[in-house]
């Protein structure tokens, strides 16, 4: 299987795991469930000279109403308002390797 990347505009913490969410159907979601390694970049709105590298594993899929609240948690950090659609899967990502990187530079 060829690695894949794809955007993710919603993703947060939940205990010791990042989590993102998708439809269970989606391609992110089969892909997971074939092959466990993640690795997620995410640059700092406010100063796009500081990133996070985070390196893990797939350690758990939230369904139901269990996932549904943490993608009302994601959403309303976001956008300030519940999910607008009823349905997804909460994937738990175990971290492994975390990097910061913040260059020298103003913005």
């Amino acid at each position: 299987m060829e690695p894949r990347t794809a955007c993710r505009s919603g993703w947060g913490v939940e205990g010791e795991h990042v989590v993102f969410f998708t439809q269970t159907g989606s391609r992110k979601a089969r892909n997971l469930q074939a092959d466990p390694r993640v690795a997620l970049s995410v640059v700092d709105e406010a100063n796009p000279y500081r990133s996070l590298a985070i390196r893990g594993r797939l350690d758990g899929i939230l369904e139901g109403d269990e996932a549904l609240a943490v993608i009302d948690r994601i959403s309303q950090r976001y956008t300030g308002q519940d999910f607008p659609m009823r349905s997804g899967a909460v994937f738990l990502i175990a971290p492994e390797k975390v990097r910061v990187t913040e260059l020298p530079f103003r913005h």
